[in-house]
C-alpha cells in the first residue's frame, strides 16, 4: 500500500492494504476442488470486522548504493477489528470503518539487527466493505467506488478499484485473483500496483489469503517489490506460520 512503514534500514514500504500473487502459493497439498465457491465479499467483511493477524518470517534483498544486501525479518503482521470513525475525504465528511495495520518484529540486514515497528490506517465503507482511504505516514490515498464480488471460484479475477494521493503524484490499482487450494478453501490474492502520475512503476504489493467456504480467512504470504526509476531495488517475501 505505499510506504506505510519505513524500516530504519530500508527506505521503502513493506506492506500495503487491504488484501494480494507473489510469494508462496501456500497450498496445503492434497485434494483440491476446482468447483468450490467461496464468499469473497463475506471474507473481506470478516477481515474488516474481526481483524486478522499472523506471525511471519521474511527473506529478500534491498539495493543500497548499487549493492544488493540480503534481508531477513521475523515479526507479527496484524489488522485490528474495525471501529466506527469519521474522515474528511474529497467528497466530504464520511462515517466509515477504521482499521489499523500494525507490524512488529526485527530484521537483519548486512549482519546487523534492527527493530521493526509501525502502523497505517485503512478506512472502509460500512455499507459494502470497499476501501475508501489509506492514511499513510506521508500521504493520504482515496479510492474510486468499487464493489467486492459476492461469490468466486478458482480462475476468477477482476478489478477492485483504484486510488490516488492528494495532490496527485501516485496512482494505486487494486485487483484480485482466485486459485485452487484444498477441498474446502481457495487462495484469494489481492494485488496493489503503484505508479507515478507519469506511469512509472513504484511498487507492487500482493497479499495471499486462504479463504474457506464460510468466508473465514488466514494470511498465507505477502510479496513486496519496490522500484526506483523503473528498476527493482527491493524484493521481500513474507510467509506466515
Amino acid at each position: 500500500m505505499k510506504k506505510f512503514l519505513l524500516f530504519a534500514f530500508v527506505s521503502t514500504s513493506i506492506f500495503l492494504s487491504a488484501c494480494g500473487g507473489g510469494g508462496s502459493s501456500g497450498s496445503t497439498g492434497g485434494q483440491t476442488d476446482l468447483t468450490l465457491t467461496i464468499p469473497f465479499h463475506t471474507a473481506m467483511a470478516n477481515i474488516v470486522n474481526k481483524g486478522i493477524s499472523g506471525d511471519f518470517t521474511a527473506s529478500g534483498w534491498v539495493i543500497t548504493a548499487g549493492v544488493k544486501i540480503p534481508l531477513t525479518i521475523d515479526g507479527v503482521y496484524s489488522r485490528s477489528a474495525a471501529a466506527s470513525a469519521s474522515l474528511n475525504t474529497p467528497t466530504g465528511l464520511q462515517s466509515l470503518l477504521k482499521q489499523t495495520l500494525t507490524i512488529k518484529g526485527s530484521g537483519v540486514m548486512g549482519g546487523a539487527t534492527y527493530p521493526l515497528s509501525g502502523t497505517s490506517d485503512y478506512y472502509f465503507s460500512a455499507a459494502n466493505y470497499a476501501q475508501i482511504a489509506l492514511i499513510d505516514l506521508s500521504k493520504n490515498y482515496y479510492f474510486t467506488p468499487y464493489s467486492n464480488p459476492a461469490l468466486v471460484q478458482a480462475g476468477a479475477s477482476g478489478s477492485l478499484g483504484s486510488a490516488s494521493d492528494q495532490p496527485l503524484t501516485q496512482i494505486i490499482t487494486q485487483s484480485y485473483s482466485i486459485a485452487p487450494d484444498t477441498s474446502s478453501s481457495l487462495l484469494a490474492t489481492v494485488n496493489w500496483t503503484t505508479k507515478s502520475s507519469a506511469g512509472m512503476l513504484i511498487e507492487e504489493f500482493s497479499t495471499i489469503y486462504r479463504v474457506d467456504k464460510l468466508g473465514n480467512s488466514k494470511f498465507v504470504a505477502i510479496n513486496n517489490k519496490s522500484y526506483d526509476q523503473g528498476k527493482q531495488v527491493m524484493n521481500l517475501d513474507m510467509v506466515f506460520r
